[in-house]
């Protein structure tokens, strides 16, 4: 009985193993593309996503549903080899400021007919809208969305594949200032 129930356990860790999105990895990474500086970070890579950035060192890696959408938080991770985060339920650990890189087909539309339903509610909800650029590419910030929490977003458009990056809550500057100088396409 208790070889069996080891046997099925160990198939189970198998099938979640191959099931599981590909954990980041600095060795797929050519550093000409994805410049590790700062330093003072870990360097994340979704080749899915067709992106890199460093995210801050006290920060870690929470998956998503897919292989598109990836969150980093400011919380000490709990898997030291990949920085992962805790399973639990973030708003359990109190407040936290997070960024959320979530990536989805462009479908051949431009960046302003992407953004077209956030632009027709400007007024109403108070939104901030100026141009940035996120390595080489014009991107669209929208400052006080709201949510949860008051957020700052960043839209772009690169390889007909629409990015959102979020960040929460909108005043999390130093988060904001590393990824958008680290952040990076890949080719």
């Amino acid at each position: 009985m208790q070889k069996r129930l080891i046997l099925l356990l160990w198939g189970s860790l198998l099938a979640l193993a191959a099931c599981a999105s590909p954990e980041p990895t600095a060795e797929t990474v050519d550093t000409a593309v994805c410049d590790p500086t700062p330093t003072d970070g870990h360097l994340f890579t979704s080749e899915a996503g067709g992106y890199c950035l460093i995210y801050p060192q006290t920060y870690c890696w929470l998956p998503g549903q897919d292989a598109l959408s990836h969150t980093f938080v400011s919380m000490d991770p709990v898997e030291e080899t990949t920085n992962r985060c805790t399973d639990d339920p973030l708003i359990l650990h109190g407040e936290v400021v997070w960024l959320q890189v979530r990536v989805s087909p462009a479908g051949g539309q431009p960046l302003a007919e992407l953004i077209a339903g956030y632009r027709a509610n400007e007024a109403v909800f108070g939104l901030e809208f100026a141009d940035v650029v996120l390595d080489g590419v014009t991107a669209v910030q929208i400052n006080n969305l709201p949510g949860q929490a008051i957020s700052r977003v960043l839209f772009a458009v690169h390889d007909d594949q629409f990015y959102e990056l979020t960040f929460q809550p909108a005043a999390a500057d130093r988060l904001y200032a590393q990824v958008l100088a680290t952040f990076r396409f890949l080719p």
